[in-house]
């Protein structure tokens, strides 16, 4: 049968159009832009394409607006990489020995959170993997056995005692450096200037003789830590109740659930009366 008329090739079947044909030109509102069907749509090319954010110079391709160039990859922005917690040979034998690790593996943590993005969990299995092996089935733990919470505070507690010992230094050059300032005192506002060299030299001053753990708190967001140290005692009790709740019962759930709802209603009586005066 043939739906569409005409003349057609015997050989092909008369199939009905796919898509219905516009005989009048019909507009869409796309938030403040108005599409018409007579406007040709929008070309578009399989185009090449690096990324800065590859080391490897891979060369891949997608489809992108026609005269369009990028000149990087658009998400390469978001290639945003964890900066390595460094310290000289001198730093670490005046400021970060340990007497429960050694710097090999200090350097091997340090490495393994940079690498790893201070994904804990991750950091863990491979430090274990690293320092344990497998004998006859058992497990046999090469260096220290190590928890989460241990590698926690090591990792945060070196960049801390690095960042005070560079804020006291940073603090010394300035004091230096303003206590060498000479004003004019016949400039304008000398007075002003004075006084204002004055304070600034005794906050670097304060700021250089303080103790590390009066200093204000400063983040690294590059390094993920900060100038504080690490609280190890309230990570340990943290992960302590997460995992008595995570070995409740179904009666112990239950039965908080129970007191909750008697809590509430307990609640619900007390703002009765108050309103009741």
């Amino acid at each position: 049968m043939n739906l569409l008329g005409g003349k057609h090739d015997p050989k092909s079947a008369a199939l009905p159009p796919i898509a219905p044909t516009l005989t009048d030109e019909i507009k869409v509102k796309v938030g403040n832009k108005t599409i018409t069907s007579r406007k040709p749509a929008r070309q578009w090319t399989w185009a090449p394409f690096a990324s800065s954010s590859r080391t490897d110079g891979a060369l891949f391709r997608h489809w992108v607006r026609a005269n369009v160039e990028y000149t990087d990859y658009p998400y390469a922005k978001f290639d945003i990489h964890l900066d390595p917690v460094i310290y000289s040979d001198e730093e670490y034998s005046k400021h970060l020995i340990h007497e429960e690790w050694t710097k090999s593996e200090t350097d091997k943590l340090m490495e393994l959170a940079r690498k790893l993005e201070l994904r804990w969990p991750v950091i863990h299995d491979r430090w274990m993997e690293y320092y344990c092996s497998q004998e006859g089935g058992d497990m046999v733990v090469l260096g220290t056995a190590r928890k989460v919470e241990d590698l926690q505070e090591r990792y945060y507690n070196v960049a801390a005692i690095l960042a005070q010992e560079r804020i006291r230094r940073e603090a010394v050059a300035e004091v230096q450096a303003l206590s060498n300032v000479k004003h004019d005192p016949t400039a304008p506002n000398a007075a002003e200037k004075v006084d204002q060299n004055l304070l600034e030299t005794a906050a670097a001053r304060a700021l250089a003789t303080a103790a590390p753990t009066t200093q204000p708190l400063v983040s690294n967001i590059g390094t993920g830590a900060t100038n504080k140290m690490f609280d190890a005692a309230q990570e340990r009790r943290r992960r302590s109740q997460l995992d008595r709740m995570w070995r409740r019962s179904k009666e112990e759930e239950e039965e908080e659930m129970e007191l909750r709802k008697e809590l509430r209603e307990v609640e619900a009586q007390l703002r009765k009366l108050k309103k009741s005066g």
